[in-house]
């Protein structure tokens, strides 16, 4: 984390669901969207490429050539949301995430998968401290919306 260029952006998705059994349109999203990120934001006062910590189990080639990607089998979590360059979580919206996220300010996209997921993803983004991307629709457009929307402070994707 303290070796990222800028922001960096934490995706996982709990201890349940893993991103590398998740469908391979799924993983085809993520990796479009962080193939976008190299693009520049402005972080502070300098412009600067955004970073993904992405918990991801598999020691397989998913999203080898893109530089902006970690991939970890394992992240503190709740260490890294204390950290300056963490600006937001990319998360499945299980309760503990969201209590973890919200008590730290930072702020999420939500793509719940099962459970209460969907409700803790719909209080979040009531509150304005998330966006919701649904699981059926998406893309590395969704995503790449939802990112661009927590960088720039938008209200709405």
């Amino acid at each position: 984390m303290e070796n990222a260029e800028g922001a960096v952006v934490l995706v996982s998705f709990g201890s349940v669901a893993k991103s590398s059994e998740m469908p391979s349109n799924v993983k085809d999203a993520f990796v479009g969207m962080f193939a976008r990120f190299p693009e520049t934001y402005v972080f502070t006062e300098a412009a600067s490429q955004v970073t993904f910590i992405w918990k991801y189990k598999e020691d397989d080639e998913i999203a080898a050539n893109l530089t902006n990607v970690i991939k970890k089998k394992w992240v503190p979590q709740n260490d890294l949301f204390g950290h300056p360059k963490l600006v937001a979580f990319i998360t499945h919206g299980g309760q503990n995430s969201v209590t973890e996220s919200t008590s730290a300010d930072i702020p999420m996209i939500c793509v719940p998968l099962f459970g209460d997921q969907m409700r803790n993803a719909k209080m979040a983004e009531k509150r304005n401290v998330a966006f919701l991307v649904d699981k059926r629709f998406i893309s590395s457009d969704s995503l790449s919306d939802a990112i661009r929307a927590v960088l720039y402070n938008q209200t709405s994707v």
